[in-house]
C-alpha cells in the first residue's frame, strides 16, 4: 500500500523497511510533513547509521501526532498541528511521551522531551518551504496564512517552550549523568590482566623466534603488545 506513496525514493528504499510494521510507522509514513523531514534528516546526514536514527525521529512526531489526535480528532496531519493555538496541545502531548511526573516534576525521559523541540522547529521550517511552494498539503489554506502560523509558532518554541519544557528536561538529564554509577576495576584485577599480558607476550614471542616467517605470530604479539600498552 506504501510503494505508490510520494515521497523520496530514499526514504522509501532505506528507511521504510528499517521501521517496525505497527500504527506509529504507518502514520509516519503517511504523513507528507513528517516524511518530508525524514527525507531532509537523511540528506544532511549521510552516514549509514543514520538511517536508523532518521526512523526513530519519524516515530517520536508520528506518535506525538497520535497523542494530539487523542484529544482533538479533528486535527488530521502534523501541519494542522503546528498551528498557535495548538501550542498548549503539543507541550501536553511531549509531556506525555516524556512520561512526565507532575508531582515530582521529573521526566522519565527527558532525551525525548529535549529533542521534540527541536524536531518540530525544523518540521515549521519544512511547512513554511511547502507553503511558498504552494504543495497540496495545505488543501485551501493560503500561502500567507500557514507562513504566518508557522512563524509564530517557531517563535513560541524559542520561547515559551524553554520554559514548558527543555529547562527542566535538561536538569533532568544532568540528573541523570551525575547519579550514574561508574564501575572502576580493582587494582588486584588490573594486576591479574597485567601478568595474563606479559606470560602471553613471552610465549608468543618465543615461538616467533622459532619461526620468524610465521604472520599470525606477529599479528597476535602485535595485539598483545596494544593492548598492554
Amino acid at each position: 500500500l506504501l510503494v505508490n506513496l510520494r515521497v523520496d525514493p530514499e526514504l522509501r528504499n532505506n528507511v521504510f523497511p528499517r521501521m517496525r510494521a505497527d500504527e506509529i510507522s504507518l502514520k509516519a509514513k503517511t504523513d507528507t510533513l513528517i516524511c518530508a523531514f525524514g527525507a531532509r534528516y537523511i540528506k544532511v546526514h549521510r552516514e549509514q547509521h543514520f538511517i536508523n536514527v532518521a526512523s526513530r525521529k519519524m516515530r517520536e512526531l508520528a506518535r506525538l501526532l497520535i497523542e494530539i489526535q487523542k484529544h482533538n480528532n479533528c486535527i488530521k496531519n502534523l501541519f494542522e498541528a503546528l498551528k498557535p493555538n495548538n501550542f498548549d496541545a503539543l507541550v501536553a502531548a511531549t509531556k506525555s511521551l516524556a512520561q512526565y511526573d507532575p508531582d515530582n516534576g521529573y521526566y522519565k525521559s527527558p532525551t525525548l522531551a529535549m529533542n521534540m523541540g527541536t524536531s518540530l522547529k525544523q518540521c515549521c521550517e519544512i511547512a513554511i518551504s511547502f507553503a511558498l511552494k504552494r504543495k497540496d498539503v495545505y488543501g485551501t489554506m493560503e500561502a500567507a496564512t500557514a507562513e504566518a502560523d508557522l512563524r509564530t509558532m517557531i517563535q513560541l518554541i524559542d520561547a515559551p517552550w524553554r520554559f514548558e519544557i527543555s529547562i527542566q528536561a535538561a536538569n533532568d538529564l544532568n540528573v541523570k549523568k551525575w547519579n550514574k554509577v561508574t564501575i572502576v576495576p580493582l587494582a588486584s584485577d588490573l594486576k591479574k590482566l597485567r601478568e595474563y599480558f606479559i606470560e602471553m607476550g613471552q610465549n608468543v614471542l618465543t615461538s616467533l623466534l622459532n619461526d620468524t616467517t610465521n604472520k599470525q605470530l606477529l599479528i597476535q604479539l602485535t595485539e598483545i603488545v596494544y593492548n598492554y600498552l
